[in-house]
């Protein structure tokens, strides 16, 4: 990790570089100043921050910095789907299941294959 990083406000897994999240803090504060003023008032993240942050994420996913932890938390991911699967017999979990798989896929779709 980088002497100073902060938590992706929408990937909480990712640690990010100073420069690179007060960029992305600037964007959501602006996304968040235009659903005031188009007078959505609803909780959470602004309208479209989360595609926003997704496509912002492409753009830093092979750096070094940045794929490693991706990398990370594909293998946490892994262990979560197969936790998952092996309790899906008799729980509800199905839905959940293809969450964590849709997540892997999208994550793992950031970075090359070594």
């Amino acid at each position: 990790m980088a002497r100073f990083s902060k938590l992706h406000p929408c990937f909480g897994f990712l640690h990010c570089q100073a420069d690179h999240y007060r960029v992305i803090y600037n964007r959501l504060c602006q996304m968040r100043d235009d659903d005031i003023k188009a007078g959505n008032l609803t909780g959470g993240m602004p309208t479209g921050f989360q595609n926003w942050a997704f496509e912002d994420l492409k753009t830093k996913a092979d750096e070094p910095f940045y794929a490693k932890q991706i990398q990370e938390h594909l293998g946490q991911l892994d262990l979560t789907i197969e936790a998952t699967k092996r309790q899906l017999n008799t729980t509800y979990l199905s839905e959940k299941l293809k969450e964590l798989e849709e997540k892997k896929t999208n994550l793992a779709g950031l970075i090359s294959s070594e």
